[in-house]
């Protein structure tokens, strides 16, 4: 029992069973037009010019030739259908024919006494190592022409020694019975293994993609503000970085824009911070909503905001500015109603570091505080 199950296993298909038998049959079909059209070819050159015209032997190639050519053709015509079982009939019917027209060939022809004819062992170890028969199929096939060529062949040749040849022909079907499962199931434990690399290849794919989507993930978590969903001040600074190199190379200007929420403590003390958290969100809708590529908004601290505008002048940025200004003295805070924000814009000079840009920007915020608040001012 435990062999039995050894067996089983031993050709186990597993997961991959109807793959595998089609594979099996794109196989097999591509053996049977090399070796059709090649054997159709050479049968008839030997039964055309070296054969002796009227033999049986010249009939014999003849009509090799004629039945591998009809194979070649059904071969192109199969090709192009899904059958399964078609196929295996097919497959099994050039490989039968092949071993009938050696034991006939053996039965008129060959005349060499005390062994095998050398036609016979030629096509049973060839169709052997040629075809992907499963064990069950191919021991069918040598059982068949074991049979016919040890019942017929003595009516032919009955100076044969008969227990001989019998031993003889059980003894090299056998051993090409062997050579057909090692084939095989070389055949299958290649397929199983190309099928397991496929699937793993496919998972190491689908792994490495989530690595990339957690990755892509966490580096958009670690530049992002978890409560606005707007920048925070990290991927503000190389914001910031990137507008000064150019500025320096490329001989252009920056602008940055610093707003701070009017009163907000006044909304925290009065509505709670859960309240004031909803004001922020809500201001950072404001800003997605309102500000376009090539300008960088993110959350400076607390409730200050930077507003980035790379190759951009004083004039522009202070047009962006009123634009948002006027966007959040319109907006309806609820439960808070209406709000305000302040805004200082600065511009970058040459000669200027990255410190003295924002430092005149947040000179020019703590001017708007001053002056009444909800409006913009810029450096002096």
């Amino acid at each position: 029992m435990k062999y039995i199950e050894k067996l089983i296993q031993y050709f186990s298909y597993g997961d991959y069973k109807q793959e595998f038998l089609e594979y099996k049959v794109i196989q097999n079909n591509i053996r049977i037009l090399i070796l059709s059209g090649f054997l159709a070819v050479e049968q008839a050159f030997y039964g055309f010019f070296i054969r002796e015209p009227g033999t049986i032997i010249q009939k014999i190639h003849y009509f090799s030739a004629f039945v591998m050519l009809t194979y070649f053709f059904i071969g192109l015509y199969l090709r192009s259908k899904k059958n399964k079982m078609l196929h295996q009939v097919f497959v099994l019917s050039i490989v039968i024919f092949g071993i009938l027209i050696a034991v006939y060939r053996s039965f008129v022809v060959e005349n060499t006494p005390y062994h095998l004819s050398t036609i016979f062992i030629a096509v049973i170890y060839g169709l052997a190592v040629i075809f992907y028969l499963n064990p069950l199929e191919s021991f069918a096939v040598y059982l068949i022409g074991n049979a016919f060529i040890i019942y017929f062949f003595p009516l032919y040749h009955s100076y044969y020694f008969y227990t001989s040849y019998v031993e003889d022909s059980i003894v090299n079907c056998m051993i090409a019975w062997v050579i057909s499962v090692i084939n095989y199931k070389n055949f299958l434990r290649h397929f199983i293994n190309q099928k397991i690399i496929e699937r793993n290849n496919l998972e190491l794919s689908r792994k490495n993609n989530q690595i990339e989507e957690m990755n892509g993930y966490l580096k958009d978590a670690s530049l992002k503000d978890p409560l606005t969903g707007i920048f925070n001040r990290r991927k503000l600074n190389d914001v910031l970085n990137i507008a000064y190199h150019e500025a320096l190379e490329k001989k252009l200007t920056f602008s940055i824009i610093l707003l701070d929420i009017d009163k907000f403590k006044s909304i925290n003390d009065e509505y709670g911070h859960k309240t004031g958290d909803i004001v922020l969100k809500e201001i950072g809708k404001i800003f997605i909503k309102n500000i376009n590529w090539p300008y960088v908004v993110g959350r400076w601290g607390g409730e200050e905001f930077m507003i980035v505008c790379p190759c951009t002048d004083l004039g522009e940025a202070m047009q962006l500015s009123e634009k948002i200004r006027m966007s959040i003295e319109i907006h309806n805070f609820l439960p808070v109603g209406t709000t305000t924000a302040s805004f200082g814009v600065s511009s970058y000079n040459k000669g200027d570091s990255i410190e003295d840009v924002i430092q005149r920007a947040d000179e020019a915020l703590y001017r708007a505080k001053n002056r009444g608040r909800n409006r913009v001012e810029t450096a002096s």
